[in-house]
């Protein structure tokens, strides 16, 4: 379901509340003027931008453990644009309703984050060979079950990358430390 909100014209992907807030200004169309945009707070969750009175407001749609999603507080939803449809009738907690989407400019795409790439690779790489599956049995079994397999791969990627070093004690982390041949920033 959050999918089809990559195919928005007002989702923008993982952008900053800075970027988004110079969309929103840059639209000059009033009160109500709103995108969507990756949370970078929640995992699988959106942010919902607002221009309203010449400020900008940000809000976070969550994504509930019994995958619908809400704004804080709020009714949930099936989807994110469900959310949007609703706060266009109801401002229910918002500073005014949803009156008009900011559309990404002609020619952009939603701005990818730094992990999305090593996220896909992760899940197609579980599914090959937790259950065995290629071709367009893999791709149906991704599709159907992404939200669970994003929610497995965010708990679980940090034991494939090479500074994780298991459950280990600080007589045995403090010697790999050592010899690492960085001097500032390490860690495992």
């Amino acid at each position: 379901m959050a999918d089809a909100v990559n195919t928005l014209p007002f989702f923008y992907g993982n952008i900053t509340r800075e970027e988004a807030e110079d969309y929103l200004r840059q639209a000059n169309v009033g009160n109500g003027i709103y995108l969507i945009r990756q949370s970078r707070n929640y995992l699988g969750g959106f942010a919902l931008s607002v221009l309203h009175s010449g400020r900008c407001y940000h809000y976070t749609i969550e994504r509930q453990p019994n995958d619908t999603y809400a704004i804080a507080g709020g009714k949930s939803h099936r989807t994110p644009v469900g959310v949007i449809d609703y706060h266009s009738q109801e401002m229910d907690g918002l500073v005014c309703l949803l009156k008009k989407p900011c559309n990404r400019p002609k020619n952009m795409q939603p701005k990818i984050g730094p992990f999305e790439d090593l996220k896909e690779k992760l899940i197609r790489e579980y599914v090959t060979q937790t259950w065995n599956l290629t071709g367009a049995a893999l791709e149906q079994a991704i599709i159907s079950q992404r939200p669970k397999l994003e929610k497995l791969i965010s708990t679980t990627a940090h034991e494939q990358m090479p500074w994780f070093h298991g459950s280990i004690t600080r007589e045995d982390s403090e010697p790999r430390l050592l010899s690492s041949p960085r001097t500032n920033g390490k860690f495992l």
